[in-house]
């Protein structure tokens, strides 16, 4: 990254023997006619002259011509320390150390009491690394002038580059304290108090670097950095203001607030990302996008009342309130309470009646309410309209498979597989539809296995691999795939219940035994427990059979 700012004043900007020799040489030309020849100890009006053409060339930014123009105006009045004092700078600017120090040197010895000179070539001998001498030059020019910002910046570069980070930082507070608008100090002040994991102060003294310096080309990296290190430190509302120069937003700090929440919920720090939100929505009551942010945290830790009681403060007419609606519903379908949820998911799609996501939560709550012909006809409509939306197609498989349409469930997820070949959930399904019918065992293979490379630690495709391989007869491979499942999802009634048959299968009743009595006590469902309950007991009794 580039140094931060500048130390120099802007070009053409006279110091104080600068501005004298140019009142003098104002008062010498003026009168009518050709101007006379200046008296002794006057400047020259050639001079003059290149040194005015000298700051509008680098007004203009064309740096190497005011740099000779300041030469030649040295050339004319070789005893003005002023322009050694400019063009030294101009060659500083250009990065041409070895002249700079030259023409600094001359201004110096021109002008000793000058500290502006002695700041210059001090710059200089400290970019050519001759550090003993700047050392002896700032220790000299401090004593004379102690209030002087330069003397102390330049001395705080000396000290960095002497790896004395904290003398440097001692230098370029002192250098801040003596002039509040120097932008370059606030930056190298930042980068050690950052260096030396003084996170909240390092992020002030950047802050007020970017503030000083508008139009410098890095502010979007650092205004980045600002944030990172104001969130670190606890110091959220120089992180407001960085995120909000980051975004290039004028809106009273709230979407600076919204994305230091959302840098804190990304984070996991939760409480902080609540506490932030819930002071901007202190400060601008009448904003909704705080409101929702702060409920999907609030739902993130578990206080779904607290949420949704956000949520329904979200006006009507607001663009947030439709995301308030699908929020509500779909917090309360994650709570078990499947019929509430319906009636907040119909308000958001007869909001958004264009939208396929909209469409597929509220026919998931349908569902989930039990509500089977409506998820059916409202999910026949979607794909009739949304045709390519494999969500859809998935989703109305399982509502025909609730109704016992195994048939046209099979026909939904294989025309999922036709539009997204790698949909886990469709592959898997197929795939364990025939497996557990004992068709297409290798091709239901195929489908499992293409499942599990999307989803390698999903527990119902692992159990699924080890179903079609038990019906393959490879009872081994089964096994250990059966019990990696049952690691995944030691509660899930099904696994255990595949996992006892494969061991019944090999003669090992009494490993299979504990596994049934797993599958019993985790069933789904009264009828599901019914069967698993029959098949341990005819087990027991010495009856079981392979099944295969």
């Amino acid at each position: 990254m580039r140094d931060f700012g500048r130390l120099d004043r802007p070009p053409g900007h006279l110091s104080a023997p600068a501005l004298a020799w140019a009142v003098a040489l104002t008062l010498a030309l003026v009168g009518c006619g050709a101007a006379p020849d200046p008296p002794p100890g006057q400047p020259d009006p050639a001079a003059f002259r290149a040194f005015t053409e000298a700051g509008l060339l680098e007004r203009q930014g064309r740096l190497h011509d005011a740099a000779a123009r300041y030469d030649a105006a040295t050339a004319l009045d070789p005893d003005a320390p002023s322009l050694w004092l400019a063009a030294a700078r101009a060659h500083g600017r250009l990065g041409q150390w070895v002249e700079a120090a030259e023409r600094a040197r001359r201004a110096h010895a021109l002008a000793p009491e000058d500290p502006e000179a002695a700041a210059a070539l001090g710059e200089a001998l400290v970019a050519q690394g001759q550090l003993e001498s700047a050392r002896a030059l700032y220790a000299e020019s401090l004593e004379a002038h102690p209030e002087r910002a330069a003397l102390w910046f330049g001395r705080g570069r000396l000290d960095e580059l002497a790896a004395e980070p904290d003398a440097a930082a001692r230098s370029y507070e002192k250098a801040t304290a003596l002039d509040p608008t120097l932008a370059v100090a606030w930056y190298r002040l930042g980068l050690l108090l950052a260096a030396d994991n003084r996170s909240a102060a390092a992020a002030q003294a950047l802050d007020q670097a970017v503030t000083l310096d508008p139009d410098h080309p890095d502010h979007a990296d650092l205004d980045k950095r600002v944030v990172a290190l104001a969130l670190d430190g606890g110091d959220r509302a120089t992180a407001r203001r960085a995120a909000s120069r980051v975004l290039k937003a004028d809106d009273d700090g709230v979407t600076g607030s919204l994305m230091v929440a959302t840098i804190l919920a990304q984070q996991k720090d939760l409480l902080a990302a609540a506490n932030e939100l819930e002071w901007l929505i202190a400060e601008h009551p009448e904003a909704p996008r705080p409101r929702v942010m702060l409920a999907r945290v609030l739902l993130e830790v578990g206080r779904g009342d607290e949420a949704r009681a956000q949520l329904e403060q979200v006006p009507e007419d607001a663009e947030e309130r439709l995301d308030a609606l699908r929020l509500i519903g779909l917090s309360l379908l994650a709570d078990g309470r499947a019929k509430d949820a319906v009636p907040p998911l119909q308000a958001a799609h007869a909001r958004a009646p264009d939208r396929p996501d909209v469409l597929f939560e509220l026919a998931r709550a349908l569902r989930a309410a039990d509500r089977l012909p409506e998820a059916r006809v409202l999910l026949a409509r979607g794909t009739a309209r949304f045709g390519d939306d494999a969500n859809l197609h998935f989703l109305l498989g399982l509502v025909i498979q609730a109704q016992g349409d195994e048939a046209g469930a099979l026909l939904s997820m294989m025309r999922v597989i036709e539009i997204d070949p790698a949909h886990a959930g469709a592959l898997n399904y197929v795939g364990y539809t025939w497996a557990d019918r004992g068709e297409n065992l290798e091709q239901a293979e195929d489908y499992i296995r293409r499942a599990l490379r999307v989803r390698p630690d999903d527990g119902a495709v692992i159990d699924s691999l080890g179903w079609v391989l038990f019906r393959r007869g490879k009872l081994t491979e089964a096994e250990a795939e059966l019990r990696r499942a049952v690691e995944a999802q030691p509660e899930e009634g099904e696994i255990q219940f595949h996992l006892a048959e494969v061991l019944t299968a090999q003669g090992r009743v009494a490993d299979a035994l504990p596994h049934y009595e797993l599958a019993v006590k985790h069933a789904r469902d009264d009828a599901t427990r019914a069967q698993y309950t029959a098949r341990r007991d005819a087990v027991r009794r010495g009856k079981g059979r392979k099944t295969r």
